[in-house]
């Protein structure tokens, strides 16, 4: 079984035991898998690779409004970008090669670390 947080805390130099905790007190996030899932209000919401990529292509670009989406979740923008960023992060450890596909098929392509 793979372990997520373990894998995470490596790529990321902090404990998994901490990432743990973060995560879940922060953004209520848990993992199934290698999917992100986020606790939002008494809703639990999945947030895929597409969901991400698609965030990135037309969501964080508009700047006329104080509200953004991400896989359905919506609120402030400040909130909002924070959760994409994090999420981001975790599926360039987690799935960074499904990441590059997607990614390219909306003409985009991920920075190197």
């Amino acid at each position: 079984m793979i372990n997520v947080y373990e894998m995470l805390g490596k790529a990321f130099g902090i404990d998994e035991y901490e990432l743990e905790e973060m995560l879940s007190e922060n953004f209520g996030m848990y993992f199934r898998g290698l999917t992100i899932y986020v606790q939002a209000g008494k809703k639990k919401t999945r947030i895929g690779v597409n969901d991400i990529i698609y965030y990135y292509a037309y969501e964080a670009r508009n700047l006329s409004s104080g509200c953004r989406t991400l896989a359905g979740i919506v609120g402030d923008w400040r909130n909002i970008d924070s959760l994409a960023k994090q999420c981001l992060e975790i599926y360039k450890v987690l799935k960074r090669d499904e990441l590059q596909k997607i990614a390219h098929k909306f003409g985009m392509e991920l920075k190197k670390n």
